[in-house]
Parts: C-alpha cells; structure tokens; sequence
C-alpha cells in the first residue's frame, strides 16, 4: 500500500506540474503591444533600472485573483473523481488529485510575484487605478520583447492572459484532467497490478 501510495503521490506531481508545460503557457501567451500603467515614481524607475518590478500576489488589489483558479481546480477534480463515466482507476487518481491538492498548489510551492498589462493603452479604469488618476503613464512593450516562458529552474517565469469568468476554467480544467488522468494512470498500472496481485 505504501508503494502503490507514493507512486499516486508522485503522479499527481506530474499532473499538477502540467499546468506549467512549455506548450500549454506558450498557446495560451498574448501578441502585439501590451500596456503597463504606472505612475510617475514607477515610471521613473521603470526607465532608471531597466527592469519592471512584480508585485507579490498576496499584496494585490484582490488576491483572490490568484488562488480562485486552484479552488475551482480542486472542485472539478473532486466532481470528477465521483463521475462514474471515467474509469475507476481515474477516479482513484483524481481523488488523490484531490487528497493531494492542498500540499502541491501553485500558491504552497512558490510564491508568485505579478506584473499586470493591458491590451488598451487608454482604458479609463487603468488611469484612475494605477496612473494616479491619469497623472501616470501608460507604456507599451511589444510582447514578443518581453521575456520567453520558463518553466524549468528557478525563477519561473510565464506570460499568459487574464480570463475572467469561471465557465472557461471549468471546461478546461475538465477537459485536461480527463486527458492527463487517462495518459498518467497507465504509469500507476504497474503498481496497481503488483497490488492487486499481493492482496489475492
């Protein structure tokens, strides 16, 4: 049991890593001019240190930005994990998924700093939130400049848009779940079969 157990725990690290697969961030990674708006001090070092700081998501505006999507990641594992239309064997490891989740979210591993932008270089509600009330700047980069994902090594970097509205997540956490626990139970067969076999 203690085998069969640490090889789960193992593959719901895979699943959960895949998240952050070259192919899933780069799909997922926004084109053309990209604004950021900053006030004056910001703007000053912006172009002094060459170099954008981020900001730690616990001390955003709304830090329930960054952890909604590991709350609903975890819901859809667990409807997914009592849903009799996948296997059984998928069910057990969405179930661990859901065992899992807590010690092995994005927000427990790292510690997530984000800088934000805007594909409107003119958006009222930017000026008044984050360019002293239009008193700031807004300033475009290319987003084929900025720097490419990185999900190897430490730190981890990664472009990617913001999407509100949790019906989209919901589907698309769905639906790779289903593929990567279809695609990962084949590495816990073994183990289970070893199991099984032992137990008769």
């Amino acid at each position: 049991m203690a085998e069969e157990s640490d090889a789960l725990e193992q593959v719901v690290v895979k699943l959960e890593n895949e998240w952050l697969s070259p192919e899933l961030v780069e799909h997922d990674r926004p084109t053309g001019l990209l604004y950021h708006y900053t006030d004056t001090a910001g703007f000053e070092g912006i172009i002094k240190n060459r170099c954008l700081w981020a900001t730690d998501y616990r001390f955003l505006n709304d830090r329930r930005e960054m952890v909604c999507g590991e709350d609903v990641f975890k819901e859809v594992a667990d409807e997914l994990s009592k849903d009799p239309a996948l296997s059984s064997r998928q069910r057990v490891l969405l179930g661990e998924v859901v065992r899992c989740h807590d010690r092995f979210k994005l927000t427990r591993m790292f510690n997530p700093f984000i800088v934000s932008f805007s594909t409107k270089g003119n958006l009222l509600s930017q000026w008044r939130a984050y360019s002293a009330d239009g008193a700031g700047f807004s300033l475009g980069f290319e987003a084929s400049a900025l720097p490419p994902p990185r999900t190897e090594g430490m730190p981890i970097t990664l472009l990617a848009q913001c999407r509100y509205g949790m019906d989209w997540f919901r589907a698309a956490a769905r639906s790779l779940l289903i593929s990567l626990t279809e695609r990962f139970v084949n590495e816990v067969s073994p183990v289970w079969q070893e199991s099984e076999k032992n137990s008769k």
